[in-house]
């Protein structure tokens, strides 16, 4: 016999609001995200929400501010562009967000798509056992290749053939240690990383950024190509001078508009 509670309860949920609360302040908005969505959603509003935060604090901080400003300010990016997910000062991030796996093993990263051009992971870990707080790590995009990452899909074998494969990583405590050795941020919260993403409008804090990450990408990506494949990948070397080309392009234009 049927449970007609079970089913009203569906029904409810089904028929309930899937909107999500912007207003709300970012640990209220990540907890109410964790009760009313499935992983495969509450991700990228979480994402989107670290990125309306950021905007609007940054901009807050000046009594007024440019156009230009205004245009070079976190940034929404398509997924079409394959450059991450926030551009600000013309330095692409990928936004990775994780809460701690009930099991208290770590935090796991999904769908690393490591051939992308862009300059850095923005990651934010989510303490379920500290009160569901957020804690920022920013990283090079070519340090991700210094852990050990596996396949997302597939087995290594199935995915020789395959160029873009998409990687996976999980952060175990020894690894979180790693992490916060290459962590760019001064901490791990929400003021420590609005303070990192002020001192990029620095445009020698900007051109370290850039010069780091395209020559480690440029290196790193042949090694975990002959790695992990066993050959050496031409299409590594075209990207990373395409990259390169991306930065002369940025450093001349944003010179021009300082000028």
């Amino acid at each position: 016999m049927e449970n007609t509670d079970y089913v009203k309860l569906a029904i409810n949920k089904f028929n309930s609001d899937k909107t999500p609360n912007w207003d709300l302040s970012l640990r209220d908005f990540i907890c109410d995200c964790y009760l009313r969505f499935a992983p495969a959603v509450y991700g990228n509003y979480i994402c989107e929400k670290i990125r309306q935060d950021l905007r609007n604090r940054f901009l807050n901080l000046k009594e007024g501010y440019s156009y230009s400003e205004n245009r070079m300010s976190f940034q929404h990016v398509s997924a079409k562009e394959e450059r991450g997910d926030i551009m600000h000062n013309f330095i692409y991030y990928e936004t990775k967000v994780s809460f701690l796996g009930q099991n208290r093993n770590g935090y796991y990263l999904r769908h690393l798509r490591v051939w992308q051009d862009f300059h850095a992971y923005l990651i934010c870990f989510i303490d379920c056992d500290n009160n569901f707080e957020p804690h920022f790590y920013v990283i090079s995009s070519a340090d991700i290749n210094k852990f050990e990452l596996s396949q997302q899909n597939g087995t290594r074998s199935a995915n020789k053939n395959n160029e873009n494969v998409e990687m996976c990583l999980t952060i175990t405590d020894f690894k979180k240690t790693m992490l916060d050795t290459l962590n760019h941020l001064d901490g791990t919260s929400f003021d420590d990383l609005l303070n990192f993403m002020i001192k990029t409008r620095n445009d020698e804090e900007v051109k370290s950024i850039l010069d780091m990450s395209y020559n480690q990408k440029l290196s790193t990506y042949t090694i975990a190509f002959r790695t992990k494949y066993h050959e050496y990948d031409v299409s590594a070397i075209v990207r990373g001078d395409a990259f390169k080309d991306i930065y002369n392009e940025f450093m001349e234009s944003y010179h021009k508009m300082a000028a």
